[in-house]
């Protein structure tokens, strides 16, 4: 905020900032702030008898940073005037959708208990700054009149029937759900204040105030729903509110004579009453999580606007017409391989099941990724395999580094580039059809345009750069519509052939700062090249499940998108954030969430993670409106997404993969069923008759041995020490001759738990002097020894508490996507649970393959009090050889079995010691591998339990730990 000086104008105080030609200058008759530039956002307020003249301006930053900066440099103590600067904002009217709609799920419901005020059952509020116990106890009426009189109080919180007092919130306090307890939350459009103190204002999130519906200065009588104008009224509060608030998400306003003049010098207790209406903002459905990221990319994007332009038209005009020859036909290309496998068999067979008849090719990258028995799998679907390495070099498929870290973004464009199919479906792996999408090709509208994209809940911000790249667009007046989400995508090559070539040329570094993956790229490749695209008008509808059925939390969690054809219909379940059904049958997409009409404006919001009982997160979007969410009526609900019978299909499809297949708990599968069976009997035979003829040639096993292979006619008895349990497991399953003894953990796993302390920073703290005095000290003793870390390293999958050890309410705890923190930072929620932990409260979170590498932790309140976060993949150590985990032949420890042919020093090792740490890379239960050589083949185990010691093994072997930080 930019303020008035409490003296008077001429003697402002501020600060100065200068580089190269810029600068920032004081004068006696206010601040300005200039610079050379070819744009520049002038702020013009004027008060009778002062002024405030900014003029802020720069080549490269977004208008909004240029604001933030203005904010950061000039402040002063308030007393006569408060002055925000209005920016510009464009409005814009988001096009949503409209689907049948069920009755809504019951919800705990809120109690208006006066206009402007409404008070939540169930919700507790944190970080309170003062707490009051009314004469005759706290109840919702006396805790709301205690908060009336206190000009800072935004909310105030109280446990009714209780001896427990009034607590009092400003507008930055967080709240959930808490049983027991009760909120009353004040409505920020309307309110008043008496003379010498000041008025906040503001609207929710990603809406602005468009409107002064009342204002009055003097003796303004009525409450928020029928305010008018007393007997003292000074004729100039309407215009002054206008000009300090229109336009912006929030404005302070001082009730002063200064500001409104006075109306009635006798009147001594005047007043200010203001009602303002708000509208959303052109950056109501931006990315706010990828923006916090990107947007330390914009300044230099800025600076290669003219070399990108040239280097991508320079690759549009050298690129080759298009072979018509060489592509025909219409499929569906699927991007899988490894982990990506089995839900594209289980989309595979739902497909088929639906009656599709169309061609499918699976794309993967290298042999490791589509193995023989991988290949049976598939074919009984008549499905074709491509290897991208046949296609082309290892230059072109290095992977990308993003947000989420190193990542492979350009397969998809690959994929459509060399698929010797004309008309193609692009679809995600975890992306699966309500029916046969065949009849998408046959639209008339598809086959006249030549591609049709599917919109994504998010639109690309017009202050990224990327547009000026692109070029072409009037920033100021053009609705630039919905990203892309690329789990779908239906084109002809014969018309977007330009097109394709350079989603595959955009798909790179410089690129990946400005777009969040892939899937924009082809977007802006599109309206780069000038061709044609439809945009699906119906918007994807966030489909999950309810916390409360899982958890102690309460709330809507969409892990899905339910995309539609052209004619509004459901028709994919992008089921992105559950890769797998992690909730049981029947649970998982149970309920949708969607606006009461076409007429509301709707946002996907990330918020805290549904935490399952086996301690994972699953991460969760919510969709809300653009009404203030603890005042007004919603205006999205909650209905029965009415997919019961696609998630029948589903696990139906998914339950029928043999286990094992793709890292499951399995003995080989690789031949059919019957034919394997027909061979162990055969087996089984000979080998009876073989052990009577042999018994007394074959190894004996000792009395601490047991037999871990019986023999057969042309090999040995296998004989393994039986195993001894450690201090720290449990005996499950005595030896016998044949068997091992079976030793569990007493404990299960727990989280890696971090305790988060307060102290100053030390002279040697990198930030000493930056921000905040105080900074976080962490933890990995159980709280004996504090230490400053300006980088914490964490691994994906991994669940780790961080533990408040009596952190005070002046420093909540959150993890960000920015390095500051502070209030105006927003925190990072997916995976996450209890942001803002105070007092002895934790946080906890599980990093997920979509978690940014970069993450920070910081304090809600103050900036500068933490550090960075590294997240990495997993790593692997290898163990000492000829040696086993005690828990090594415990089915209840193995997750999965890997199988091959081959020994310890044959090449297969390699490849099934790298497929066994991809299959425990993606599983969060998984800590360690056993892969041993026997009979010619190689096996491996995934292990969920790898506690005791070391045990000698007779057997040719390896034990490999999973790494975590």
């Amino acid at each position: 905020r930019v303020r008035l000086a409490e003296e008077s104008a001429t003697r402002a105080r501020g600060c100065g900032w200068h580089s190269g030609g810029n600068g920032a200058h004081l004068r006696p008759s206010g601040v300005s702030i200039s610079a050379p530039t070819n744009r520049s956002t002038q702020f013009r307020k004027r008060l009778p008898g002062q002024r405030v003249h900014i003029s802020v301006s720069s080549r490269a930053m977004p208008r909004y940073t240029l604001r933030m900066w203005a904010v950061i440099l000039f402040a002063a103590t308030l007393s006569k005037a408060a002055v925000i600067p209005r920016g510009s904002h464009q409005r814009m009217q988001s096009r949503l959708f409209a689907s049948s709609k069920t009755a809504p799920a019951v919800r705990s419901s809120p109690q208006r208990i006066s206009p402007g005020y409404r008070a939540w059952p169930n919700r507790r509020c944190a970080d309170h700054y003062r707490e009051e116990t009314p004469v005759g106890g706290a109840t919702i009426t006396s805790c709301l009149e205690v908060c009336r009189q206190d000009e800072q109080c935004a909310k105030t919180t109280l446990r009714p029937n209780s001896t427990s007092p009034c607590y009092l919130f400003d507008t930055k306090a967080s709240c959930t759900a808490a049983k027991g307890w009760s909120t009353v939350f004040t409505d920020l459009r309307c309110g008043r204040t008496g003379v010498g103190k000041v008025l906040e204002l503001g609207c929710p999130f990603g809406t602005y105030i468009s409107e002064i519906k009342f204002a009055s200065y003097g003796t303004p009588v009525g409450d928020c729903s029928n305010m008018s104008i007393g007997s003292c009224h000074s004729k100039s509060s309407q215009e002054i509110v206008s000009d300090l608030c229109v336009g912006e998400n929030t404005c302070t306003v001082a009730a002063s004579g200064e500001v409104f003049g006075d109306p009635c010098p006798a009147t001594h207790n005047k007043e200010l009453a203001v009602h303002v209406s708000c509208e959303v903002g052109p950056d109501f459905n931006e990315d706010t999580y990828f923006n916090a990221w990107s947007l330390r990319h914009w300044a230099h994007a800025e600076t290669q606007i003219e070399p990108r332009v040239e280097e991508w038209t320079s690759f549009m005009k050298a690129l080759p017409d298009f072979p018509s020859e060489t592509f025909s036909g219409r499929g569906i290309v699927i991007v899988a391989g490894g982990k990506y496998l089995e839900p594209a068999l289980v989309m595979i067979k739902m497909l088929r099941q639906l009656g599709c008849t169309l061609r499918i090719q699976v794309w993967h990258l290298g042999q490791h990724e589509m193995t023989a028995a991988h290949r049976a799998l598939l074919q009984p679907y008549s499905v074709e395999t491509r290897n991208f390495e046949d296609y082309v070099g290892p230059e072109a498929l290095t992977p990308i580094e993003a947000n989420v870290g190193l990542r492979l973004f350009q397969l998809k464009p690959l994929a459509l580039l060399h698929s010797d199919l004309n008309e193609i479906l692009l679809l995600d792996s975890d992306n699966c059809p309500i029916r046969d999408p065949s009849y998408l090709f046959d639209d008339s509208e598809f086959q006249r345009i030549g591609t049709a994209f599917w919109p994504d809940f998010w639109k690309t911000s017009t202050q990224n750069p990327i547009w000026k790249i692109i070029g072409g667009f009037d920033l100021d007046t053009a609705d630039q519509g919905w990203e892309q989400e690329s789990g779908q995508l239906l084109l002809k090559k014969s018309v977007a052939w330009t097109a394709i070539n350079l989603a595959v040329h955009l798909n790179s570094d410089f690129y990946m700062k400005l777009l969040n993956g892939d899937k924009d790229t082809f977007r802006f490749s599109w309206l780069a090249a000038g061709i044609p695209f439809i945009m699906i008008p119906t918007w994807p509808t966030p489909v999950g499940t309810l916390k409360e059925l899982h958890s102690t939390d309460v709330g809507f969690c969409g892990h899905t998108m339910l995309q539609h054809d052209f004619a509004g219909r459901a028709l994919f379940v992008h089921h992105n954030q559950l890769k797998s059904g992690l909730l049981a049958e029947g649970a998982n997409f149970q309920y949708a969430k969607s606006p009461i009409s076409t007429n509301h404006h709707a946002k996907a919001v990330p918020v805290l993670g549904l935490q399952l009982p086996n301690r994972t997160v699953l991460s969760c979007l919510d969709l809300r409106g653009a009404e203030d969410p603890n005042i007004d009526d919603p205006t999205c609900f909650i209905h029965d997404s009415g997919l019961e019978e696609f998630e029948s299909m589903y696990f139906d499809a998914k339950n029928s993969i043999p286990l094992g297949s793709f890292g499951d708990i399995t003995p080989k599968q690789q031949k059919g069923v019957i034919e394997a069976t027909g061979r162990r009997l055969k087996a089984q035979a000979q080998e009876a008759a073989a052990i009577r003829l042999r018994r007394g040639t074959n190894t004996t096993c000792t009395p601490e041995e047991f037999e871990l292979v019986s023999p057969t006619v042309s090999t040995d008895r296998v004989c393994e020490h039986i195993t001894t349990c450690s201090a720290d497991q449990i005996v499950t399953t005595s030896p016998t001759s044949t068997s091992d003894r079976i030793c569990e953990a007493r404990n299960a796993p727990m989280a890696t738990r971090i305790f988060v302390n307060v102290g100053p920073k030390s002279s040697g703290h990198p930030l000493l002097g930056v921000g905040s005095d105080s900074t976080f000290l962490l933890s990995r003793d159980g709280g004996t020894t504090y230490i400053e870390e300006p980088e914490l390293r964490l691994t994906r999958l991994r669940t780790y508490e961080f533990v408040m050890d009596d952190v005070s309410q002046e420093h909540p705890f959150m993890l960000t996507l920015d390095d500051a923190g502070g209030w105006s930072s927003s925190p990072y929620l997916e995976g996450v649970v209890g942001s803002g932990a105070t007092g002895t409260q934790s946080l906890t979170v599980t990093p997920g393959y979509s978690t940014p590498a970069r993450l920070y932790y910081q304090s809600h309140k103050e900036s500068h009090e933490g550090g960075a976060i590294a997240v990495a993949d997993p790593t692997y150590a290898i163990l000492p050889s000829d040696n086993r985990f005690s828990t090594a032949y415990s089915a209840r420890a193995r997750l999965f079995e890997l199988t091959a042919p081959g020994s310890m020093e044959s090449a297969t090792r390699l490849a099934l010691k790298e497929s066994c740490e991809r299959s425990c890379g993606i599983r969060a239960d998984c800590v360690g591998m056993f892969m041993f050589e026997m009979r010619a083949e190689l096996t491996c185990y995934g292990l969920s339990d790898i506690s005791g010691g070391l045990i000698r093994t007779s057997l040719r072997s390896i034990s490999i730990r999973k790494m975590v930080a």
